[in-house]
Order: C-alpha cells, then structure tokens, then sequence
C-alpha cells in the first residue's frame, strides 16, 4: 500500500462499500469546497440529505481523485511550486530581483533562493533536532551563505542577521508556519515591520473548518477561519486588501494582505 493510500484509508472509516453515484459525488464535492462552518460528515448527509455513510464514501472517492485535500495536486509535485504559482499571479510584480523574506521554509521554500537571488529566509528549527536541512538542497549543497536566519515569527525584526533589510521586504511568504505561533498578532505586526510600504504577506495555513486529520498537528497553536484572520489582521494593523481564499480544498487557505 502507498504511503499516500494509507493516508486515505487513515481518513476514511466510514461507508466504504457503499454505492455513490456522480450526481451524489458532486454534491458532496460541493459541500466540502464551499460550506462555511465545519465540514464533517454528519453535517454534510444534513446538508445534502444524503447519508453519513454516502456522505463519507463520496468523501474516500474525492480524496482518491485528487479533488480534496492535502494531495489535491499531483502526485510526487510538492505543492510549493503552486503556492508560488498563486503568489505570483496575485502579485505580478514580484520578479527574480524582489526581495522576499520567507518564514520557516524548512527544506521547501515556496521561492527557490537560487532563483531569486534576494531571498532570506528565518527558521526556528535552522539545523535543529526538528529539522535538519538536507545537504543536497536543490542539488546544490544548503541554502546560500547568509540566506538564512535563526529566528521566529514573533522576533523577526529584533533577530533578522540582516537588521540594515527590516522594512524593505516586497514579500513575506510562509507556508503552514504561521499555525504555530505564540503570538499571532505579534507575528503580523512583526512581518509588517519587515516589510516596504506596497510590499505584501502571502500565508498558506490549515482551513480550521476541515474534518481531514491529515491537517491536524499537535504543535498547531491555531486552526484558522476567515472571520479569526480578519479580526487578526485588524487588530495588528498596517495591512490593507486582505484576501481570505481557498488553496487546496478541504485542507488549506491561502491568505494574502498588503502593507499600507
């Protein structure tokens, strides 16, 4: 068994013998993608009028199709080169030459820093027990000499190795780290320093509101909904067009706000 049939059998445990037709699927599909409050499958045979046991089948049959959740993306394609995709076509003034600063970006930064040149990154587990970054990063050995910093959301203006930078980022990027903040106003008022005035902050986290387990972490400080992140970013300020949408569904959100 695949690692990732393994994973779709840990989230499914109901219904699996039970017939569902395509017309069911896609009503499912659509109570997955676009309910607004939590999605389980109770809720979802209420909803639809369909059963808890169709409800949960019809759910096995889209995560196997790639229509939900974490692996809603190909199949061996880390999904960070999407991430960008999203990025840039949000922002398509950011160039090879921007400077972006990324957030825990572990061993897949969502911005490769050989390909932008001006990238820096702060991690708090840089080379620590959590996370050691693999010395073939890129084929090309770790990431470039004073790329990256040790550091947190909530210091990164007192702890940037780079303090002469502090507010002229034209990008702060991080994927599934703002969750594990302390302090997530703090952080936001913290990135905000980081970067220019026009520049802009572009998150990808849980959606707070999914069922799958696979997005569950006992180091997650917060499952966000977008009625948490507007009064988040309210009470941080300095932000302006804040954007709550839907990366993968049933499984992440993407967040994106501009420094004004």
């Amino acid at each position: 068994m695949s690692r990732f049939s393994s994973l779709i059998k840990k989230f499914t445990g109901r219904g699996d013998k039970v017939a569902v037709s395509e017309a069911e699927l896609s009503l499912v599909r659509e109570f997955f993608v676009h309910y607004d409050d939590f999605r389980t499958v109770e809720t979802c045979a209420r909803v639809t009028g369909l059963s808890v046991g169709c409800c949960a089948r019809a759910r096995s049959i889209l995560y196997e199709r790639r229509e939900l959740g974490l692996y809603f993306f190909e199949e061996g394609v880390p999904p960070h080169s999407y991430m960008r995709r999203l990025i840039l076509a949000g922002f398509p003034g950011l160039s090879r030459d921007s400077r972006i600063l990324e957030i825990g970006p572990g061993d897949h930064p969502i911005f490769p820093p050989w390909d932008y040149p001006n990238w820096h990154g702060v991690d708090k587990y840089l080379d620590g027990d959590t996370i050691r970054f693999r010395e073939q990063l890129w084929g090309r050995g770790k990431y470039p000499e004073n790329a990256i910093s040790h550091g947190t959301w909530e210091t990164l203006a007192e702890r940037f190795a780079r303090p002469e930078l502090i507010g002229s980022f034209d990008m702060v990027a991080a994927s599934h780290s703002y969750e594990h903040v302390f302090q997530p106003v703090t952080a936001l008022r913290q990135a905000r320093r980081m970067l220019r005035e026009g520049g802009a902050i572009f998150l990808f986290v849980p959606d707070g509101l999914s069922d799958d387990v696979n997005t569950k972490d006992p180091t997650h400080t917060l499952y966000l909904v977008p009625e948490m992140v507007r009064e988040l970013f309210d009470c941080a300020g300095g932000f302006c067009d804040l954007k709550v949408e839907v990366f993968r569904p049933n499984a992440d959100l993407a967040i994106s706000a501009v420094a004004c």
